[in-house]
């Protein structure tokens, strides 16, 4: 009996060839969705932050956070944390210190006046609207460091 309901889930998971993992969601009792980690596709903050979501909709403790964390990482977030993580395993760090590594790789911090020129520059295209641009100065302005200045500068 448990050995057919391990051969119906493995079905279930490798008939779904698009990365998302809903069906697997379900049958573990989780609420929501959540797809592995694609490093060449996702944009790994807001992955991050649908994580996140997803753990805070569904209860999950920290042990479990960080397991969870590196099993959506998919094999080649998990291989690439892998390397970041040498001489330890991914499994010896901290959830906190997992996400940070892995952030720093995708996501290294932008140089601050390269940021701030590209925000200078940015001109009003002639087929774009004021709400479009002024959209388009605030995604700009997130590595600026503002502050309280942001809209003064806008």
């Amino acid at each position: 009996m448990l050995q057919d309901s391990v051969k119906t889930e493995k079905v279930k998971m490798t008939a779904n060839n698009s990365g998302n993992v809903s069906n697997r969601n379900s049958n573990l009792g989780l609420s929501g969705q959540i797809s592995e980690f694609d490093i060449k596709n996702d944009d790994f903050s807001a992955w991050i932050e649908r994580f996140e979501l997803f753990v805070l909709l569904n209860e999950v403790n920290a042990h479990k956070k960080k397991l969870m964390f590196l099993t959506f990482l998919g094999n080649d977030g998990y291989s690439l944390l892998s390397h970041l993580c040498i001489p330890s395993k991914p499994i010896d760090k901290g959830y906190d210190s997992l996400k940070e590594l892995l952030s720093n790789y995708i996501n290294p911090k932008p140089n601050l006046l390269t940021e701030r020129y590209k925000f200078k520059e940015r001109k009003q295209g002639s087929d774009e609207t004021i709400h479009q641009f002024v959209t388009s100065l605030k995604k700009l302005s997130q590595f600026c460091e503002f502050g309280l200045n942001l809209d003064d500068s806008l």
